[in-house]
């Protein structure tokens, strides 16, 4: 039996940064990799946010930063990229890099590229942007959860690494939560 998801209370702060982001009040969580299997062959990410929109893919690292990705289309299939011209990038704790909650709009010639999502057999869970703007691998993979971030998809001003502070993160959680 699946032990409750209690996200929603125990990061209030994060809910209501996540419905300032979007405009939309109601959250749901689709997916938690504490809770759900996210390995390679075996994940059931993909199940979760397919056929929804207006979802935020929450990133916490092992360095305490949350960032992740916002998708406002309907995902409707994996192994292709989903165009989205309102997608944007965002951190929410960033270990004093940047003081408020920030969003980083997709350039309009790379929209779409928003999202992808691997299939099950494959290393990669999804990929935010088409130059690697996050890329996060299953959880089995040989990199030791090893994540990548590139600046190439998304307006990030003059920032360098604003996600993570670095080009690579060792995931401790991702959450997919879908608002209306």
């Amino acid at each position: 039996m699946q032990q409750e998801n209690t996200y929603l209370s125990q990061f209030p702060d994060i809910i209501k940064q996540l419905r300032q982001l979007s405009n939309l009040n109601n959250a749901q969580i689709l997916f938690d990799s504490r809770l759900e299997n996210w390995r390679k062959n075996e994940s059931i990410f993909n199940e979760k946010v397919i056929g929804r929109n207006n979802i935020f893919i929450l990133i916490h690292d092992m360095e305490g930063n949350i960032f992740g990705g916002y998708i406002k289309t309907k995902i409707n299939k994996e192994c292709e990229w989903i165009k989205d011209e309102e997608a944007f990038i965002f951190s929410l704790e960033s270990n004093g890099r940047i003081m408020t909650p920030k969003p980083f709009p997709i350039k309009k010639d790379k929209s779409q590229y928003a999202i992808l999502l691997f299939s099950k057999d494959f290393d990669y869970l999804f990929q935010i942007g088409f130059g690697y703007d996050i890329v996060v691998t299953k959880q089995n993979h040989s990199n030791n959860f090893l994540s990548g971030v590139n600046e190439t998809s998304f307006e990030y001003g003059k920032l360098k690494y604003p996600l993570c502070g670095s080009k690579t993160f060792i995931v401790s959680r991702i959450i997919a939560i879908e608002m209306n």
